[in-house]
């Protein structure tokens, strides 16, 4: 296992209006660079410790991480996460769900931007695409997992832009349910 340090490139700590204190401490997203320089993490921190992390794949920019932490969505229970990331060849879009353990686990939902790009239309070129966490959704009392509106934007080649909108359900255990 190879230890993780602070990037100096971008380190995203959300403060201020973004980040709220969760129930128990400070409840924080970072960017995380390895020691190679070469792979970047999305690290979940709480009170100062590390509870949960995911790989962040290359072809999304510093400037889109910074751009999309600051867009992040936090969930009205206080704990749960979710971010979309551009990238240059697909979003990277995550949600982090809380477990039992006080542990988290990053789920990647990048695929809805396919599924999104389907309900569009296939046989258009799109020069701008991005995908992004919009809202939370209410889910029935006692259910133990959780609802949020993933909504992909492009733009074509003649500048006409498109929405499509995709309601995910993401369980405890990390796993995403899709319509």
């Amino acid at each position: 296992m190879q230890p993780w340090t602070l990037a100096t490139v971008v380190v995203a700590i959300l403060s201020g209006p973004v980040a709220a204190q969760a129930p128990g401490g400070q409840l924080r997203l970072n960017v995380v660079d390895g020691l190679s320089g070469h792979e970047r993490r999305l690290v979940v921190s709480k009170d100062g410790s590390d509870v949960g992390a995911i790989a962040v794949p290359s072809r999304v920019s510093a400037t889109a991480l910074e751009q999309g932490l600051k867009a992040m969505r936090r969930h009205p229970n206080g704990n749960d996460l979710a971010v979309g990331l551009r990238g240059e060849e697909g979003s990277f879009v995550v949600v982090f769900v809380l477990q039992a353990s006080g542990r988290y686990v990053g789920v990647d939902v990048s695929r809805v931007e396919q599924v999104n790009l389907g309900v569009i239309g296939r046989d258009r070129t799109f020069r701008d695409v991005q995908t992004t966490p919009t809202e939370w959704l209410h889910r029935p009392e006692g259910d133990d997992s959780v609802q949020i509106r993933i909504q992909t934007r492009a733009t074509d080649s003649s500048g006409r832009q498109y929405f499509a909108t995709e309601p995910l359900i993401i369980t405890r255990q990390g796993r995403a349910l899709w319509r």
